[in-house]
């Protein structure tokens, strides 16, 4: 049986699943709240980076085969999602005519360095959520890549309102869906084809969470604003 490696020097601390979920609900819950007060509005804003950053951290703490192709998956998606990010922002030929804002944090080639993270999140979640279903590679790669893209269609007015990026139009373009649909059934695929572990405990709680996040924040917004 193939031993399954735990990346310990990244992950030295033992994390229950439990704890992991409660986190998770707790952090966002608050992000919510933080977010709809507008004093409080801008600082949670700032943070914003840092609980992407934790949320993907703790998403691989659970993720237990660590071989090459898993590292590999994770560089090809990261690098991809910036990458289609940076072409985006330059040309406006795939998503349509848009521009980040600041609250991503630090920017290269006009692009926030976490919008990468942002990618790995969504197509990891979204695949491992699929992948137990008995359906064809191809079929599975199709339903993660409509969620995700369904994710988007969550995120994108909860974005716009928290300065996340800007359109520079009077609305948010069909061609930005049709671009994200076809980017994350690639990077769907990749995952699914490469020969790793596609199981995580915590996957499906992350999507559910951040699912609620967003429509919660919509709804708040709609209440208050």
């Amino acid at each position: 049986m193939k031993q399954q490696v735990q990346p310990k020097v990244l992950f030295p601390l033992k994390i229950s699943l439990s704890s992991a979920v409660v986190w998770l609900v707790v952090v966002h819950f608050f992000g919510i709240l933080g977010l709809l007060l507008p004093f409080s509005r801008p600082w949670f804003e700032l943070a914003t980076p840092l609980s992407l950053m934790l949320s993907v951290l703790l998403l691989l703490y659970f993720h237990s085969d660590w071989n090459g192709y898993f590292i590999a998956f994770l560089v090809f998606t990261y690098m991809a999602g910036f990458g289609i990010e940076v072409a985006g922002v330059k040309t406006s030929m795939i998503f349509g005519s848009y521009a980040y804002k600041t609250t991503l944090g630090y920017k290269w080639l006009d692009v926030p360095l976490m919008i990468g993270i942002n990618w790995l999140i969504l197509t990891y979640t979204s695949c491992v959520v699929c992948f137990s279903l008995k359906l064809p590679i191809i079929v599975k790669s199709i339903l993660a890549a409509l969620l995700m893209t369904a994710m988007d269609f969550l995120i994108e007015p909860v974005a716009i309102l928290h300065n996340y990026w800007e359109w520079h139009g009077a609305a948010i373009p069909i061609q930005n869906y049709t671009a994200w649909f076809f980017v994350s059934f690639t990077l769907c695929l990749v995952f699914y084809l490469l020969p790793f572990d596609k199981k995580n405990p915590l996957a499906k709680y992350l999507l559910i969470v951040q699912l609620c996040f967003f429509l919660l924040l919509q709804f708040g917004h709609k209440m208050i604003d």
